[in-house]
């Protein structure tokens, strides 16, 4: 009989529910410390072979992904999401062209950071992005944008000064920026009265094994309609061209349909406001657990 996965996650108080919701679904939940090494809960034994492990955490470069996952295989832990496949659903310009029929257009620019970048970098993303003759653009890197920082950069003109902004996305990025800057036409997102105020209409599409097995409400909407099932069907169809067995995509409602936000890879990927941790690792035993094998 296969062996039952090992759940791991970061011992830090944000995954505190998550993992004891874990556990009362049957899982050996392992915490992790991640600093030089993948250091795991004191008492763990390394397995005669190698054990599959679901990972649920925080964000990871690609390098300090693929240094996770030969760290655990070390100590006898595979992954379920291999380096490759975290990369395919992840990183902006790995997952666009398979999801560009319902995205906003969209360019980008590698940056290295082993030198300050300049303002001539950005020179030929932004004549693409003049090309398109849009008021505005959102900025952010290959996988998140700075909403920290105020609305700065998820509005921003498209005007002589943009390069100038490009730079100055980088600066406030900082150490947690990723590998390049995005440049995605900026579209105007459907909002609904609630008790918080007005809020938009986004969901987060979970996939797994290709399957699209939730659709999960992504932001505090109360009353507002999940994506039609016409939407769902594209996007699942889009969806096989993701080569990862655990990843996300996100949608939300314009004032003319729907659109794609963007994918990300479903180990760092948030649970909905209202979704339910017990009820999701249920769903990963499912698709990776024993009987799954």
């Amino acid at each position: 009989m296969a062996t039952m996965p090992v759940a791991l996650m970061p011992e830090d108080p944000e995954f505190d529910e998550e993992a004891q919701a874990t556990h009362s679904s049957g899982w050996a939940v392992q915490r992790l410390r991640f600093a030089h090494e993948a250091q795991l809960s004191p008492g763990f034994d390394a397995p005669p072979a190698p054990t599959r492990a679901v990972f649920r955490g925080f964000m990871l470069s690609r390098q300090r992904r693929a240094f996770l996952h030969e760290s655990l295989m070390a100590q006898g832990l595979e992954l379920v999401v291999s380096p490759s496949q975290y990369s395919n659903a992840h990183f902006f310009p790995s997952t666009y062209d398979a999801l560009r029929a319902l995205a906003p257009r969209a360019t980008w620019q590698p940056v290295d950071l082993s030198s300050e970048p300049r303002a001539e970098l950005f020179q030929e993303a932004v004549a693409v992005v003049q090309s398109w003759n849009c008021r505005y653009v959102v900025l952010k890197d290959y996988v998140k944008s700075a909403k920290a920082q105020g609305s700065r950069f998820l509005q921003v003109p498209v005007d002589e000064d943009l390069a100038e902004v490009a730079m100055d996305f980088v600066r406030a990025r900082g150490e947690r920026f990723n590998e390049g800057v995005v440049f995605k036409e900026y579209v105007e997102l459907m909002r609904y009265a609630g008790r918080a105020g007005y809020t938009t209409n986004e969901w987060r599409l979970w996939f797994m094994c290709q399957q699209l097995v939730k659709v999960a409400a992504n932001s505090f909407q109360e009353e507002a309609d999940e994506p039609p099932k016409e939407v769902l069907e594209q996007v699942t169809e889009m969806a096989q061209s993701i080569d990862s067995p655990y990843f996300t995509i996100d949608l939300a409602e314009t004032s003319t349909g729907w659109t794609i936000l963007e994918a990300g890879d479903g180990s760092v990927s948030g649970l909905g406001v209202y979704e339910d941790p017990a009820e999701h690792w249920q769903l990963l035993a499912a698709h990776f657990g024993e009987d799954a094998a």
